[in-house]
């Protein structure tokens, strides 16, 4: 081979491993970022199921209050009456 060759294929080979480089730094990143969204993806189904079964809880606690002031309200009635 020529000189001239030569240094064309090297001058390429460094490129590509430049591009293989970049590549590889970029699919670690991607990686990464893949695995902090799916770390916070499952904790957001955690909170969520968390404030959903309080939400449940609380209107649950909600309803039992409402009833007992309407039986007052109505044992004060009756008494009223």
């Amino acid at each position: 081979m020529t000189e001239h060759v030569e240094r064309v294929l090297k001058a390429k080979m460094e490129q590509l491993d430049k591009a293989i480089e970049t590549y590889n730094q970029q699919n670690e990143q991607a990686q990464r970022l893949k695995r902090e969204y799916e770390s916070l993806l499952s904790k957001s189904r955690v909170d969520f199921r968390d404030f959903e079964a309080k939400k449940k809880r609380e209107l649950e606690e909600l309803e039992r209050l409402k009833n007992d002031e309407l039986e007052k309200l109505k044992k004060e009635r009756k008494t009223l009456e």
